[in-house]
């Protein structure tokens, strides 16, 4: 479920952008979908929240490299296409959002839920850290993580986890 709500923060922007888009053949069509697009934002911080009253898992760090370079791809292969969507009838209407669907479902199956641009703009990075225990993870994380360190990661999804730093 926490890798959904990341999901669904990851997607605000390109929605938001198709909203904008819409407006020009409907106001009311594109301000809605402007709407669900900040509405979808706050998704991703629920996603961290919620994983509060889980217990921490020890992670003792060993190798640490910054992932957040991800996030300009995101943007590319999520974002911009949507910068020409052009909705003219129902038919494109319906094919788009048969493609944001399926698009949705391979990616809430990856990890690319995680490359997320809201979380970076409030600070978040996100890490590919080699642990003793656990071998490869992801870490999101507002600093990095030293390797060396031991820290308590709150598992997002399976190898992923969120360090808070007080």
């Amino acid at each position: 479920m926490t890798r959904l709500w990341l999901f669904l923060s990851s997607i605000a922007p390109g929605v938001i952008v198709v909203g904008i888009r819409a407006l020009g053949e409907s106001w009311i069509a594109g301000s809605i979908t402007i709407l669900v697009g900040f509405l979808l934002i706050p998704a991703g911080f629920r996603a961290i929240r919620i994983r509060k009253d889980v217990e921490p898992i020890p992670l003792s760090i060993s190798g640490v490299k910054d992932e957040s370079i991800q996030v300009p791809t995101y943007l590319i292969s999520l974002v911009f296409p949507f910068l020409f969507v052009t909705i003219n009838d129902p038919w494109s209407l319906t094919a788009y959002a048969v493609f944001i669907v399926f698009v949705g479902l391979i990616l809430a199956q990856s990890e690319t839920s995680l490359i997320n641009p809201i979380l970076l703009l409030r600070g978040f990075r996100i890490y590919d850290a080699t642990t003793v225990s656990e071998g490869s993870v992801t870490i999101i994380s507002k600093k990095k993580p030293r390797p060396g360190s031991h820290e308590n990661g709150y598992v997002l999804s399976n190898h992923t986890y969120i360090v808070r730093n007080s």
